[in-house]
């Protein structure tokens, strides 16, 4: 899953966190698996999703002032 991660992050720091919430999320939702046998898939889709997910949080908002000036902020989440 490390791999999958750091291979989608735009910032490769955070595969760490992005691998042990995408843990998190697939201890909480076993019992969801249908077939263990895909097991492997369906823990990469989790950290694939993540990792996008973690990347969204963190790219630029672009605003309008009333000016009409363009502004552009960076968001930092977590």
């Amino acid at each position: 899953m490390l791999k999958v991660v750091r291979h989608k992050l735009w910032r490769k720091n955070d595969a760490g966190d992005v691998v042990q919430e995408a843990w998190v999320r697939i201890l909480e939702k076993r019992s969801t698996l249908r077939n263990k046998d895909k097991l492997i898939p369906w823990a990469k889709a989790i950290a694939s999703n993540l990792a996008s997910n973690a990347n969204r949080a963190r790219r630029p908002r672009k605003y309008r002032r009333a000016s009409g000036e363009r502004v552009i902020r960076y968001e930092v989440c977590c």
